[in-house]
């Protein structure tokens, strides 16, 4: 089944979320490990949170939206989706997938003048095919109830803060072993760059916004089954049905929450786009210029 509504609605709660925070739980774990103290406040609150929706007192509420508007899938012997029912069309999709994404990669000029951000993007990618690779083709373990997966920093965040309050001795995984990474990574690189700052909050409501924005991207991340990661990244790469859902979800939740810190919500951000259309943008500038003054009538 398709959890459309959860993949729709989760999305857009993890997106709504992440604009009122400005990152999401992975920019949480590198902004730790640079010494934003508001990150480790904000983890706190998201792995709390998460927890509760995976196995807590959130998680029934949980079960009604993942029922709720599932539409059925084909069988895995049958039709496949997009007709990817055989080897040759599923490479043909995902490759027709792969050079779309590039070559609107390649059309932005911020990013193409932008080396550090093509070079974190291309090694999240090899990590997350590392990932996939490790709990599947390499883990001796990995069967039908552990099955292969990869990155992704919602559920993972959750499981590594109950482990390590609560469960000692255990072992960390691909999840917990990625979330301690991130936070070391980001650490390494900071003192590298000589860019290790101690942060906290400025004020109590920047504070309550940041922590309303971490609930909102714990269960949000929960209901859609991942995060801009663990839907964006990794189902990605490997077509997840609920992929496209999830990840318009979150474009149009980061949207709407940057509509609501910019402009004060989402109806007059639509106002401004519909007077900001090219025809009534000229319009509005010819009414907004000098009055044209009646001409005289020839005598």
């Amino acid at each position: 089944m398709l959890p459309l509504a959860a993949a729709l609605l989760g999305g857009a709660m993890f997106g709504l979320g992440m604009a009122l925070v400005g990152t999401c739980g992975f920019g949480l774990l590198l902004r730790l490990g640079s010494g934003d103290l508001r990150a480790l406040v904000l983890l706190l609150v998201f792995g709390a949170v998460a927890w509760s929706a995976l196995a807590g007192a959130l998680a029934p509420a949980g079960v009604e939206v993942f029922t709720f508007a599932s539409l059925p899938l084909p069988a895995p012997d049958g039709p496949g989706l997009l007709g990817m029912s055989t080897p040759g069309g599923r490479s043909l999709v995902a490759g027709g997938v792969v050079i779309a994404l590039l070559a609107w990669v390649v059309a932005d000029p911020r990013l193409r003048q932008s080396p550090r951000l093509l070079l974190a993007g291309g090694v999240l990618g090899v990590a997350v095919v590392l990932g996939w690779a490790a709990t599947g083709a390499i883990d001796p373990f990995a069967n039908e109830t552990r099955p292969p997966h990869s990155l992704s920093f919602v559920a993972p965040v959750a499981r590594a803060i109950y482990a390590l309050l609560l469960t000692p001795g255990s072992t960390p995984g691909l999840g917990g072993g990625s979330v301690i990474g991130a936070v070391l990574g980001a650490f390494v690189a900071a003192k590298t760059r000589d860019e290790f700052r101690w942060d906290a909050f400025d004020d109590p409501r920047e504070m309550g916004r940041h922590m309303v924005g971490a609930c909102l991207m714990a269960v949000g991340g929960v209901w859609a089954s991942g995060c801009t990661i663990g839907q964006g990244l990794t189902a990605g790469s490997v077509l997840a049905p609920s992929w496209p859902f999830a990840v318009g979800g979150i474009m149009l939740g980061a949207r709407a929450g940057i509509a609501i810190l910019m402009e004060g919500g989402v109806a007059p951000a639509l106002q401004h786009a519909w007077s900001a259309r090219p025809g009534r943008a000229g319009a509005a500038k010819l009414n907004a210029g000098t009055p044209i003054e009646p001409s005289t009538p020839p005598r």
